[in-house]
């Protein structure tokens, strides 16, 4: 039996199914127990450590635990597989509908893919299940479909928009299905392009935020709230209670507390000010975005088992840090108009990217395709 937390739990068999090596165990209290011989093989090297054991490993015995841990979770070929079966000209809409109507066990199995009158279920050796992905990842951060946006600090992490209701009618159903769509990469080990803010990191743990996590989303609120915080505001900052929230032009006023717009922001109250500031601007504007986002990953990834990482280390996990070989960057790069590899401009540009660490060339290179 596996537990909701992925544990396996031995059970006393009546009898047991033909075509499965099992393996005979007695407990301290003498009761004799089997284990699905795979099962244990899985195991062995972390069966004791739990949630709590492994926060104190190193990151790659963590993502070792984490995989062993997704494949626990994974119904057997043979007890279940999704079968995805998409038009080319439909790609979006026919994957949508498909992954919305899958139960959790669905999303747990295994997925096949077939292109009509590209590809067959059986030609997918894990290209078109890539390329599935690329697609729908592509899709659901694009600026059009209004759900996601760039955050303010320049480094090309997404947030969630929290206007997406008056952009896009069915909004809250793409939230849904972006969560489920990014857990399955995270279940399956694909890592996407799509980094996001730090705070939904964050949200995914169910960690408390702080003000240092507005630092990748809006830098110039991050500054405002640092500075009140080190420095007496005192007849220098002259604040409510109260948040300006643009709406696609039009400024509204709105309160963190009620009465917040007559409640002038002290050095006394200045702690409790920017706490409730930072809960509006990473959770409360885009709350049900978010939790229909939630909701949707944690149906394919348990919460409690992403817990053994740190916001950091599931944006590694999740997104990678790629290792750009430049030289293969610069065999595969098309020059238009007077620009040639002779160019100054050009060698200056890869002079340049010589002195780059991999995130750094990552991003550059995700700027620009």
């Amino acid at each position: 039996e596996r537990t909701e937390a992925g544990q396996i739990e031995l059970c006393v068999l009546s009898s047991l199914p033909m075509g499965v090596e099992w393996q005979r165990r007695r407990d301290g209290s003498g009761k004799i127990w089997y284990i699905r011989g795979d099962d244990l093989a899985a195991v062995q090297k972390w069966s004791g450590m739990s949630v709590a054991d492994m926060n104190h490993k190193d990151f790659k015995e963590k993502c070792a635990w984490f995989r062993q841990q997704m494949e626990r979770l994974r119904v057997p070929w043979n007890e279940n597989h999704s079968d995805l079966k998409l038009r080319r000209d439909h790609f979006t809409l026919d994957s949508f509908n498909i992954v919305m109507k899958l139960d959790q066990r669905g999303m747990r199995s295994n997925f096949r893919f077939e292109i009509a009158n590209e590809t067959q279920l059986s030609d997918d050796a894990g290209g078109v299940t890539r390329e599935w992905f690329e697609i729908m990842t592509k899709e659901v951060f694009d600026a059009n479909k209004g759900l996601f946006k760039f955050g303010d600090s320049g480094d090309l992490r997404y947030q969630i928009n929290e206007l997406s209701g008056l952009l896009n009618p069915q909004h809250k159903n793409w939230f849904h299905f972006t969560g489920r769509m990014m857990g399955k990469a995270l279940f399956d080990g694909m890592a996407l392009s799509a980094p996001l803010v730090r705070s939904l990191y964050k949200h995914l743990l169910r960690s408390p935020v702080t003000v240092e996590d507005l630092k990748t989303q809006d830098p110039t609120e991050y500054n405002s709230l640092v500075y009140m915080r080190d420095n007496p505001i005192e007849n220098i900052l002259f604040e409510t209670f109260t948040v300006l929230q643009d709406r696609l032009g039009e400024q509204v006023e709105v309160e963190l507390v009620e009465g917040g717009k007559g409640k002038d922001v002290t050095d006394e109250n200045k702690g409790e000010y920017s706490k409730l500031k930072v809960q509006y601007m990473v959770y409360l504007c885009k709350k049900e975005q978010i939790e229909r986002f939630l909701a949707g990953f944690w149906e394919v990834v348990p919460c409690d088992l992403m817990q053994i990482f740190t916001a950091e280390e599931l944006e590694k996990v999740m997104c990678g840090i790629p290792k750009i070989e430049l030289k293969d960057w610069q065999d595969h790069t098309f020059y238009n108009g007077k620009l040639a590899p002779s160019h100054q401009v050009v060698k200056w540009f890869w002079a340049y990217l010589e002195t780059c660490d991999d995130k750094k060339r990552s991003q550059i290179l995700q700027f620009i395709t």
